[in-house]
């Protein structure tokens, strides 16, 4: 039994150390996966990109992309942010960011029941979906091979 929950141990902390963290990324580009609710989202949008410029992110748009992004497109992270409304009477916020490869390095939840103006009620569930995200640029930890934006 001890042998089984050691090699275990050992299993994680080598997954772990080949995955890809948030910390590997400097830039960010946000994005709405559904706009419903108006190209902001009551708020919501604006409030994420904020939050994580506050982290230390960099927000970048897709029209002007910094050449170390078009050298190596996996230097940036796609935040894709996605709203509904649950029964009427809650906001729903999803987060997921995503690397090159399309695999979540983040995601998160947020609901919040209505009572008030849906741009705070989506602005809310929003805080909700980022309560959790920890962010400290570490570049070293970077571990992808450069992949042009543009190949020729």
């Amino acid at each position: 039994m001890k042998h089984l929950l050691m090699l275990m141990l050992f299993s994680l902390i080598a997954i772990s150390a080949n995955s890809q963290s948030l910390n590997s990324y400097n830039y960010v580009n946000v994005t709405i996966a559904n706009n419903e609710f108006g190209d902001d989202m009551n708020g919501a949008y604006n409030y994420v990109k904020e939050r994580l410029r506050g982290l230390g992110f960099v927000i970048v748009e897709m029209d002007n992309l910094p050449n170390e992004i078009i050298s190596d497109k996996c230097k940036l992270l796609n935040c894709v942010i996605k709203s509904s409304i649950r029964d009427r009477s809650s906001g729903v916020i999803e987060i997921y960011i995503k690397n090159c490869n399309n695999v979540d390095c983040f995601t998160g939840f947020g609901i919040t029941g209505f009572g008030q103006p849906w741009s705070t009620v989506f602005q809310a569930s929003a805080y909700k979906a980022l309560k959790h995200i920890s962010y400290r640029y570490t570049p070293q930890t970077y571990k992808h091979k450069p992949e042009p934006f543009y190949p020729n």
